[in-house]
């Protein structure tokens, strides 16, 4: 592989997210493509990587990162051109806080450090959430009910938030704080994307959040099913944006929301039951009383704008995400 070609490195490379990432610069033959993994002998991560990505497996640089060991992320981002960050984690319903926010933070902090020491990173892309734009007070919600790239979500808002909520935004906002803190000679580029519940195809074998919310879809394990609305993305769709705001120069200093669609639980559920019904999947169709659940809507007009992201429909994200998952044996029928 041409050393003149520049260097992207992905951060949790073996991610439902990552993956994908990687696989579509790889794809493109004009990068030469790095990621990091915890450990390079954990087979568990590492053989299903290689197995999605067949041949081109081979042209991946892969080195160990650790989001809690600075150092190691010195040595990851040393020599890139451009820097991908989706390594952080998401998990809901965790006890001790610390456990979620202070990789998310401490990791974004060691890479943003890391891309200025290296001293030849150009641009760098944020993984965000929709977390980090529409969990604030009430009374600050937009008049007309839509949010976009200007929102935030207010960690001290009046009753809190959850952790994951408070490590995407408390990320967001110190990337964005190193960004402006450079000098003019030290400026780098900075472009964040901010997904919603991400479903799609994967080629992972441990479980994660996503796969883990389809599967009790499947399984008809949440009865009755629970009253929210979520903006939702398609994981295909958002490793498509990290590459176009790499390589398009007006996405410099924007955040990019990629959701395609806000739904209710019950309508993901309804898509599901539709299509896998019919082959024996008790998906429920019972759906619980909320009186205090809140409709949430974003814009993602500049994703289809600058990034020129055409987004795909839910129908066929959740119909690929569960076919994957079913084929794959990652998920069974109940007996």
């Amino acid at each position: 592989m041409s050393s003149n070609k520049p260097l992207v490195t992905i951060t949790g490379v073996t991610g439902f997210l990552g993956s994908h990432v990687a696989l579509l610069f790889l794809q493109s033959s004009s990068y030469r493509v790095r990621g990091t993994v915890r450990s390079t002998l954990d087979s568990s991560k590492i053989d299903p990587l290689r197995k999605g990505l067949g041949d081109l497996f081979s042209q991946l640089e892969l080195v160990e990162a650790n989001l809690l060991e600075k150092e190691s992320i010195l040595k990851a981002v040393a020599g890139s051109t451009y820097v991908i960050h989706t390594a952080s984690p998401f998990v809901l319903g965790v006890k001790n806080e610390d456990d979620i926010v202070k990789p998310a933070v401490e990791g974004t902090n060691a890479v943003m450090e890391g891309c200025k020491a290296a001293g030849t990173v150009k641009r760098i892309v944020l993984t965000s959430s929709i977390a980090a734009i529409f969990h604030c007070d009430p009374k600050d919600r937009p008049a007309d009910g839509l949010f976009d790239e200007r929102c935030w979500s207010d960690v001290d808002r009046p009753g809190g938030v959850d952790p994951y909520v408070k490590s995407k935004t408390l990320a967001e906002k110190s990337a964005w704080g190193f960004i402006k803190s450079l000098s003019e000679d030290e400026r780098m580029e900075l472009v964040v994307i901010n997904p919603g519940l991400m479903y799609g195809p994967f080629w992972q074998t441990n479980s994660f959040t996503s796969a883990q919310f389809m599967s009790s879809i499947l399984r008809g394990e949440k009865n009755p099913l629970p009253r929210y609305h979520d903006g939702y993305s398609e994981v295909r769709d958002c490793a498509l944006a990290h590459v176009r705001a790499i390589e398009i120069p007006e996405a410099k200093g924007r955040r990019f929301i990629m959701t395609q669609g806000s739904y209710w639980y019950k309508e993901i559920a309804d898509m599901v039951r539709e299509q896998f019904g019919p082959k024996g999947w008790p998906v429920v169709e019972r759906e619980a009383s909320n009186p205090d659940a809140v409709i949430v809507n974003f814009n993602h007009q500049p994703a289809e704008d600058v990034l020129g992201i055409e987004f795909r429909p839910m129908e066929e994200t959740t119909r690929d995400m569960a076919n994957c998952m079913i084929e794959s044996g990652f998920v069974a029928k109940p007996q």
